[in-house]
């Protein structure tokens, strides 16, 4: 639950393992939408070099969850870890590198609210700087 006691529809797990020169972008590409973005956690290592602790001092500044996992865990673990500490009804995993568009994220809502039996939506994924391609 938020503050004001409402529930938290949607998290966004982005994933920084060393990428930190796209982490803004990957934040600016997700809360294109705040209505449906309601919690934004940003995952990393506990090894952080002086620049990358500020950007991540930063970040917890401005209000996003921070969460530093051992610099031993695997990714699946590391996403696990964030899921745990994750409030949303919804979890949409992100790399650093990576951007969504918004309207993809409302469609993929709009689909888990109406098909219960859907677990997993993939999409058409973007780098930055590089061509689309669909990931299955």
């Amino acid at each position: 639950m938020d503050l004001d006691g409402t529930d938290i529809s949607l998290s966004v797990i982005i994933l920084c393992d060393h990428q930190w020169e796209f982490i803004l972008d990957a934040i600016a590409s997700v809360e294109v939408d705040l209505e449906t973005v309601d919690e934004i956690l940003i995952a990393t290592s506990h090894f952080l070099d002086s620049e990358e602790q500020e950007i991540l001092n930063y970040l917890s500044s401005q209000g996003y969850l921070i969460c530093q996992v051992p610099d031993d865990f695997h990714q699946a673990e590391v996403l696990n870890f964030c899921i745990q500490k994750a409030s949303g009804k919804y979890i949409l995993p992100l790399r650093a590198e990576n951007k969504i568009c918004s309207d993809t994220i409302l469609t993929a809502l709009e689909i888990l609210d109406a098909q219960s039996e859907v677990g997993v939506i993939y999409g058409d994924l973007k780098f930055f700087g590089q061509e689309s391609k669909i990931q299955l």
